[in-house]
């Protein structure tokens, strides 16, 4: 019958979208983990995404329980969502360069790892776009071959013209 169908064809779709986030989590988790690493250092342990590809919690050598991400800190979660989003576009950016937004993701972090972030920001800039909307500018000045737009003055400009 046509109920039976339509029941088939949904469990089908989430047998697939399920494969295709089984073959990506673990790349992505993989990547993103070494980006971690590298801005914090290797005791924030394995970065564990669940079904939505959003990171979940994270795996500590040495502990049976994972650690939450609410007992992390700010600058800590801001910057485990920083290396997923990276990571996965990363691994998005085999086939194609991707575009990465970023929105004010970095106000808790400090300025030891806000210098590594820029150097994994203009690392990850050779393989995808990056665009980062700030209200603090000046954090990324240190940035090699950026260039730097203010939207309120373009928005000026252009009322200006249109008038």
């Amino acid at each position: 019958s046509q109920m039976r169908a339509v029941e088939l064809l949904w469990q089908t779709v989430k047998e697939c979208r399920a494969r295709a986030v089984a073959a990506v989590a673990a790349p992505v988790e993989t990547a993103a983990t070494t980006m971690l690493h590298r801005i914090a250092g290797g005791r924030l342990g394995r970065i564990r995404l669940n079904e939505g590809l959003i990171p979940a919690n994270l795996e500590v050598a040495g502990t049976a329980t994972p650690v939450m991400l609410d007992d992390a800190s700010g600058g800590e979660r801001e910057q485990i969502f920083l290396a997923t989003r990276l990571a996965l576009a990363e691994v998005l950016a085999r086939e194609e360069r991707q575009l990465v937004v970023l929105d004010d993701v970095l106000t808790a972090t400090d300025t030891a790892r806000m210098a590594r972030i820029m150097r994994l920001l203009e690392e990850s800039a050779d393989k995808m776009q990056i665009v980062v909307l700030t209200c603090h500018p000046e954090r990324y000045l240190a940035l090699e071959g950026v260039e730097f737009f203010d939207v309120e003055q373009l928005a000026m400009a252009r009322r200006a013209t249109v008038r």
